[in-house]
């Protein structure tokens, strides 16, 4: 990896149920997360939690279901080129 390379983990339904879980692990195996998720205050309160593993959280609230927010999270994705994210579907 390059040094100035930072990495992420995109995770999406991270408010609840697998996505969740699977937040909950790779911030604690020390991953800086990209959270999307419809509730953004549900998304805070996982960024709040999670917050204690010292990783970056960045949180997206968008509908996966709606062709504008898919579109919204690979224009997210474009404009963060110097990131190497990682997508958990």
């Amino acid at each position: 990896m390059a040094n100035n390379e930072i990495r992420y983990t995109l995770i999406t339904g991270a408010s609840t149920g697998i996505g969740y879980e699977l937040a909950k692990l790779f911030a604690r195996d020390k991953h800086n997360l990209i959270l999307v998720a419809r509730n953004k205050i549900k998304l805070e309160s996982v960024k709040t939690e999670l917050s204690k593993y010292n990783v970056d959280i960045k949180i997206l609230a968008l509908d996966l279901s709606k062709s504008d927010d898919i579109k919204n999270i690979f224009s997210y994705v474009e404009t963060v080129k110097a990131l190497k994210i990682y997508l958990i579907m």
